[in-house]
C-alpha cells in the first residue's frame, strides 16, 4: 500500500477484528481513516484509544442501508474534504456454517445484505459520487471476501 500517506480511506467493519487491524495499519502509515461500523460501542471505544485522533473518524454506519452509507460519506468529506479509497471489509462470517435447512430466511438475508449488498452499495455510492466529479479510479476500491 505504497503511496497512501496523507490519503483518506473508509474501512467498513473497522471497529474490530480484521477491519480494526486494517485501520491500525493505515493509521501507522499516516493515512486518515474513517471507520464505518454499526457497532457503536466498539467504534467509540477504539476511537477513544486511538493515539492519532486527528486522523480517525468513527461513523455509525449500516452497510445495508443506502442512507446510512450516504451519511457516512458526507461525514468523511466534511471532516477530511475527500475520500481516496474504500476497504469493503464489513461482513458476517458464519463460523458455525449452519446447514441450509437450519438457516432462517431472515439470517440469510442479513448475511447477503451485509456481505454482498453492503459492498455493492458503498462502492456504488462512492463511484457515482466520484464519476460525477470526473475523479473515479477503479483501483481504489479494496474488497475482502468472506
Amino acid at each position: 500500500m505504497q503511496g497512501l500517506a496523507e490519503q483518506v480511506v473508509i474501512v467498513t467493519g473497522g471497529a474490530q477484528g480484521i477491519g480494526r487491524g486494517i485501520a491500525s495499519y493505515l493509521l501507522d502509515r499516516n493515512v486518515s481513516v474513517v471507520i464505518a461500523d454499526k457497532d457503536v460501542e466498539a467504534g467509540q471505544e477504539w476511537a477513544a484509544e486511538c493515539n492519532k485522533p486527528e486522523r480517525l473518524l468513527f461513523v455509525e454506519t449500516d452497510v445495508t442501508d443506502e442512507s446510512s452509507i450516504k451519511s457516512c460519506i458526507a461525514a468523511a468529506i466534511n471532516r477530511f474534504q475527500r475520500i481516496n479509497a474504500l476497504v469493503n471489509n464489513a461482513g458476517i462470517a458464519d463460523p458455525g456454517r449452519s446447514p441450509i435447512e437450519e438457516t432462517s430466511l431472515a439470517r440469510w438475508q442479513q448475511i447477503i445484505g451485509t456481505n454482498l449488498t453492503g459492498s455493492f452499495l458503498f462502492a456504488w455510492s462512492l463511484e457515482f459520487r466520484n464519476t460525477m466529479r470526473g475523479r473515479c479510479k477503479k483501483n481504489q476500491i479494496i474488497e475482502k471476501n468472506y
